[in-house]
């Protein structure tokens, strides 16, 4: 309860980006400044008014007061948010790409456990916010109940107050992800019926899975870690369960077998019609294997649009649900491993893989657009082909901000633009100048030229590491793909 405590006393930066919104503090710089402060005196007084929606005034005998956290001005979303990020800080400390002093100090003193014990607190933490906001917006999109829309840091929706009893084990109620149509059709045994089922298929889902190489150090001195190649199979089965002619798919359940062949005692995946009718487009999925904390307890409700079981598959929805699997436990090292030193080229890759998030790793984005920082972008252009070349396409334009983190963000060109090939190209931050085949040079404003939103961003860890964030699947909603190469003094690549 103390850690918890804290985690709320030092949060005052209350975050709409999960609701789309602007965020409390941006909303009073602007009020601020409208009325003609400075940016420094705007800030001061959003840290003054932050007292308002936040915090209790409590008047003491002896006339002075103190002010107290208003819980009612904080919600579960919010929490929620700094939790991860704390949970991913405590992580990422425990990873064995530490440096030595770090690991020595570690081991040498008690933080090593408490950052181990603190490690699972945290996990604790956000796995029973998480659950909660979940269910209530899978009673949201299934439309079981309606919630006000907006997000207004001074009247905060009552649903979506934070209670410390949240996280109480006694506390929480059973959370039902599901619809009453498909908890009718158990009941009266038609999923055991093989008339309605409309599609049943079973596949292999290959992946490889970071484990530590037996040959290391005495034969193999380099490589601490091997990737090992592993087969999981998956069963998906798609029901219709209104017994109309067209026979359409109205609920699809996806199950991790286990080694034995014997599917789990819960879906890992599952797909409703959010009213009953309409089309397959609800969807629940967890990603902890049976056996392991957090099973049976939802990590994704989102909307997905399918007809059918078998499309789950072009999804990626099998990277997700096994995320688990594959992720690197937050184990402290023995020193003695790190004892020796090796080289690595800037900016070669430190895993060949990318490691997939269904939900995105957006959350892991340095704040490198606030201030001055986006008004200080530099632009940068990659052409195809070969220089000698007459006429090239424009392959991708880069921003590049003058943040700590040195963030750099990838964009390929819209729809006007991008098959157009060009003798000439020549940029600043605001502007691009293009001349094509006839000669004629014409500038546009650089934002009118690219897509909506970057493909890819770029931007330093730590010191020792820079994260590519990249829209594999190119749908323009998420960064779902993240891969780790090695720090570099170059940000954008040749």
């Amino acid at each position: 309860m103390n850690i918890l405590l804290k985690t709320l006393a030092v949060f005052t930066l209350v975050s709409a980006s999960m609701k789309g919104c602007d965020t409390f503090e941006s909303i009073s710089e602007n009020k601020f400044k409208k009325a003609g402060w400075s940016q420094e005196q705007s800030e001061v007084g959003t840290a003054v008014a932050y007292r308002k929606p936040f915090t209790e005034k409590i008047q003491q005998d002896d006339g002075t007061a103190v002010y107290k956290l208003n819980y009612g001005g904080v919600t579960e979303e919010d929490v929620l948010q700094h939790v991860q990020k704390t949970h991913q800080d405590l992580e990422e400390i425990a990873d064995s790409d530490l440096n030595i002093p770090t690991i020595k100090y570690l081991q040498k003193t008690s933080m090593g456990k408490h950052l181990v014990k603190q490690e699972k607190v945290y996990h604790y933490l956000e796995d029973a916010l998480s659950r909660k906001i979940l269910h209530r917006r899978f009673l949201e999109l299934s439309q079981q109940i309606r919630r006000n829309p907006g997000y207004d840091p001074l009247n905060v929706n009552e649903e979506d107050k934070y209670s410390i009893t949240t996280i109480f084990p006694i506390n929480q109620e059973p959370m039902e992800f599901d619809m009453n149509y498909v908890k009718s059709a158990i009941a009266e045994g038609k999923l055991n019926d093989p008339s309605t089922i409309v599609e049943s298929l079973t596949e292999v889902y290959t992946y490889f899975e970071k484990v530590n190489n037996p040959k290391y150090p005495k034969i193999d001195k380099y490589e601490e870690f091997i990737f090992k190649k592993r087969k999981m199979d998956i069963k998906i089965t798609s029901y219709n369960l209104d017994n109309d002619k067209e026979m359409e798919a109205d609920y699809v359940e996806l199950f991790r077998l286990k080694e034995d062949g014997n599917q789990e005692s819960i879906p890992a995946v599952k797909v409703f019609k959010p009213n009953g009718t309409g089309n397959l487009e609800l969807i629940v999925a967890d990603k902890d294997p049976e056996g392991t904390p957090g099973y049976g307890i939802p990590d994704l409700v989102q909307t997905i649009q399918i007809s059918i079981g078998s499309d789950l598959t072009t999804l990626g929805i099998e990277e997700f649900i096994f995320e688990s699997s594959q992720k690197d436990k937050p184990v402290l090292v023995d020193f003695d491993k790190e004892s020796e030193v090796y080289i690595v080229k800037s900016g070669t890759l430190l895993a060949e893989k990318y490691d997939m998030n269904f939900e995105g790793w957006e959350s892991s984005l340095p704040s490198y657009k606030s201030g001055d920082n986006a008004k200080k972008v530099s632009v940068h252009i990659k052409l195809t082909g070969d220089e000698n070349d007459e006429l090239r396409k424009i392959e991708w334009i880069a921003k590049q901000y003058p943040d700590t983190n040195r963030t750099v963000e990838f964009y390929k060109l819209n729809e006007t633009f991008k098959e157009e090939e060009y003798a000439f190209v020549k940029s600043n931050e605001k502007s691009i100048s293009l001349m094509g085949s006839t000669g004629q040079i014409k500038q546009y404003a650089v934002e009118a030229i690219l897509e909506d939103k970057p493909f890819r961003i770029d931007f330093d860890k730590s010191k020792q590491k820079r994260w590519i964030l990249l829209d594999q699947d190119k749908d323009g909603v998420t960064f779902e793909a993240k891969r780790e190469i090695s720090w570099s003094r170059d940000v954008i690549p040749k």
